[in-house]
C-alpha cells in the first residue's frame, strides 16, 4: 500500500492510498472514502483504469456529481 497527500480539506490533509493485489490497483481517498481509479488487467492483456474521476481535489470538491 502507498499513500500519498492529494490536497488539503478545511486545513486537513487528504490523504490517497493506493492499494495492490497482484494485477490490480484501486486508488481510495479519505475524502468522503471516494474510489478514484480502479485498475484492472483487461482482455488484451493491459491495465486499464475503469473509473471515471477527476485528477485533482479540487475537481472532486467543485463537482460534487460524479462516477
Amino acid at each position: 500500500m502507498k499513500q500519498t497527500v492529494f490536497g488539503t480539506y478545511e486545513g486537513k490533509e487528504i490523504i490517497k492510498y493506493t492499494l495492490v493485489n497482484g494485477q490490480m490497483e484501486a486508488d481510495v481517498m479519505t475524502y468522503g472514502g471516494t474510489l478514484t481509479a480502479l485498475r484492472v488487467p483487461a482482455a488484451d492483456g493491459k491495465v486499464r483504469n475503469v473509473v471515471f474521476g477527476y485528477e485533482t481535489l479540487e475537481d472532486y470538491k467543485s463537482h460534487t456529481v460524479y462516477m
